[in-house]
């Protein structure tokens, strides 16, 4: 159902599209969390006593120390392959649920932008079960692996399909 202008100029779609403003805002919020969680993982697994067996083969090659935080290592590399199973399991599990939130953020907002266009109330429902389920994906793959990510991972899903139909109608 679309609106016309003067609907969609309307009070109540007004409030749809603030409160989709604010979701989108909290996606931003989630996003940044789980980029920091990353991070904050990085300096647990790569600590400076961590990095130090490889200093004397990081000076020979670059003239200085190996950086704390095993920078560029994204966890599969040289340096993780000296960590313990849980540790790198655990690593990877962190970086995962950023990494699949960073290639998916970029579309899913366009999506859900053109969608709230002409569809704010259908935008906002789609906001608020990308938010639910991307909070519930990253804790539950941090906490539980791969398998704990389920839950979030159909709630993000189907969000998607609502936005990517949503987009799709109001482009039509």
């Amino acid at each position: 159902m679309s609106f016309t202008n003067t609907e969609l100029n309307g009070e109540e779609q007004a409030k749809y599209f603030q409160w989709f403003i604010v979701l989108m805002c909290c996606y931003a919020f989630v996003y940044l969390a789980t980029m920091m969680t990353a991070g904050k993982a990085r300096f647990k697994y790569f600590t400076k006593d961590f990095m130090a067996q490889f200093n004397q083969e990081h000076q020979e090659a670059f003239g200085a120390d190996a950086p704390a935080g095993g920078h560029p290592d994204d966890g599969n590399g040289y340096y993780a392959q000296k960590l313990s199973y849980a540790d790198w399991y655990n690593y990877n599990n962190t970086v995962r649920s950023h990494m699949n939130f960073l290639e998916t953020a970029i579309p899913v907002a366009v999506m859900v932008l053109i969608t709230s266009i002409f569809q704010p109330l259908w935008a906002l429902i789609c906001a608020a079960g990308l938010v639910t389920g991307r909070i519930l994906y990253a804790i539950g793959y941090r906490v539980k692996g791969p398998k704990g990510r389920v839950c979030g991972a159909i709630i993000v899903d189907l969000a998607l399909i609502g936005a990517f139909i949503g987009a799709i109608v109001s482009l039509s």
